[in-house]
């Protein structure tokens, strides 16, 4: 054991060094790891991710007849165990490693898990009694969220794992993210037309059926493929040195204590209220654009017009957030952003009702400033972990990405809830013309809400201050200590 210190000093000590190929931006393994995130997310962030959770009731209520309360039921509680499953599967990532290190053996052991689960969710017996698909579609489903939370956290994580140069980290992030973009625009151009090539029109189950099977297939052999491709700075090895040396000088590493010392990161706490108000912001949004077209600007048709206004400017944030990265720190990047999202969530407020066209440029604006954030947040969760290992002296990637992944889950039932509680508050029923009152909720939480989230999350984040200097000089204390270590017999 005493060589496999050594070896992980050795490599300790060489981390900031250019000559280490996974701290090299363009060197052979991270532009795999690159092009691995890249397609992944595709599959899994698309195509029958996209499927499923685009036609899961309606294919259940339309072919199968089961009422659309019973699926609302099987979607909400899957929604729970999803957010449950998250947190889990963070904590077992950072316990379970082999030769490959933490994350990358996941893709071979779920690739054909995933699959199956996703290939199957539309064979519910058509001509089984109600309760029988409902039984099929819970069961179905949850095991498919499973085997998805077991194939995303891992691969969110090897932001974390792939390297410890923060412009690598970056660049993964934003690799991330740019799959995921294209996920919606390449689900969006093959959907339809394999529906209707397999169906002979929308209005069939085989059409569905064949579709989500075919998708499923190729899901499968890009998992399997992107497992192939990634590779981690850090094999078995070195995480089973880590654990024997915590347990010989008596470190708590049980999941409480995890817990408690992921929230008393204060940077992760940063991090968990500023994503949490800026998903927010484009949670409000979602969940009321129609009643805000429909009712307060009296024309519902104008729906298409604001989602134009807010999708593609993002892809455009996202794109200009590449080049920034290279000449300003991160964090500035992301502050940037968040200043935008504020100018066009100010604008929108100011004239949102009064102007259609300032309304769109507010939008725009708020989208541009999102797009520069997605581009580059998957890079300060790293930054939380490191700081996380220099503080505690334990390193916890799959519990921080585990956490951060539940926020938008959380998010989603929060606003929700509001909106639903707003306008039953006003007595509107979805009935006829709504009053003066349901009017003025609609735009408060449309226009209001995202501006308060926003100044919550521009100040909330001033205090982000983990910048690449003071990363850098935290990995090499980090190697520092563990050369003390070491060397002086400890461990």
């Amino acid at each position: 054991m005493g060589d496999t210190k050594e070896t992980v000093l050795e490599e300790e000590d060489m981390e900031t060094l250019e000559e280490c190929p996974e701290n090299r931006m363009l060197s052979f393994c991270n532009i795999k790891n690159y092009l691995g995130i890249c397609i992944l997310n595709i599959f899994i962030k698309g195509l029958g991710y996209t499927l499923i959770s685009s036609y899961f009731m309606y294919f259940y209520q339309i072919f199968l007849g089961v009422p659309a309360i019973a699926i609302s039921v099987v979607l909400s509680a899957g929604i729970i165990l999803d957010g449950v499953s998250d947190v889990a599967m963070g904590s077992v990532l950072d316990r379970v490693y082999t030769k490959h290190g933490k994350a990358r053996h996941w893709m071979f052991w779920m690739a054909i898990p995933l699959g199956l689960t996703m290939g199957l969710m539309f064979f519910a017996p058509a001509n089984a009694p109600t309760s029988v698909k409902v039984v099929y579609a819970f069961i179905l489903y949850n095991l498919y969220c499973c085997c998805m939370t077991a194939v995303r956290i891992p691969s969110q994580t090897l932001v974390s794992l792939c390297s410890d140069n923060d412009k690598v980290r970056t660049f993964y992030a934003w690799s991330s993210s740019a799959g995921s973009t294209l996920a919606m625009s390449i689900t969006g151009i093959v959907l339809s037309p394999m529906l209707l090539y397999f169906g002979k029109g929308m209005e069939s189950a085989y059409g569905y059926r064949m579709t989500l099977l075919i998708f499923a297939v190729s899901t499968t052999a890009a998992v399997f493929l992107c497992g192939l491709l990634f590779h981690e700075k850090r094999d078995g090895d070195y995480w089973k040195s880590e654990r024997e040396f915590h347990k010989s000088v008596g470190r708590n590493t049980d999941l409480l204590t995890s817990f408690i010392q992921i929230i008393r990161n204060k940077y992760y706490d940063i991090y968990f209220i500023f994503h949490f108000m800026e998903s927010a912001v484009y949670g409000a949004f979602n969940a009321v654009l129609a009643y805000f077209c429909a009712y307060v600007l009296g024309d519902a048709a104008t729906a298409s017009l604001l989602l134009m206004a807010s999708s593609v400017p993002q892809f455009i944030g996202q794109i200009l957030a590449l080049p920034l990265f290279h000449f300003i720190d991160l964090t500035r990047v992301c502050l940037l952003g968040t200043g935008l999202m504020l100018v066009g969530c100010v604008t929108g407020k100011m004239f949102g009702v009064s102007s259609l066209m300032l309304l769109c440029a507010g939008l725009a604006i708020r989208s541009l400033g999102l797009g520069m954030i997605n581009g580059c947040r998957g890079g300060l969760v790293p930054r939380i972990v490191d700081y996380g290992e220099w503080k505690y002296g334990i390193r916890q990637d799959g519990m921080s990405y585990g956490g951060t992944s539940v926020l938008d889950k959380v998010t989603s039932a929060i606003i929700t809830l509001i909106v639903g509680a707003c306008l039953t508050a006003t007595g509107f029923s979805g009935e006829g013309i709504p009053g003066a009152d349901t009017i003025q909720e609609i735009s408060f939480i449309f226009l209001d809400i995202p501006l308060i989230c926003n100044i919550i999350a521009f100040i909330t984040f001033l205090f982000f201050d983990l910048d690449h200097k003071k990363i850098k000089r935290m990995r090499k204390q980090i190697s520092q200590r563990k050369r003390g270590i070491y060397s002086d017999g400890r461990g």
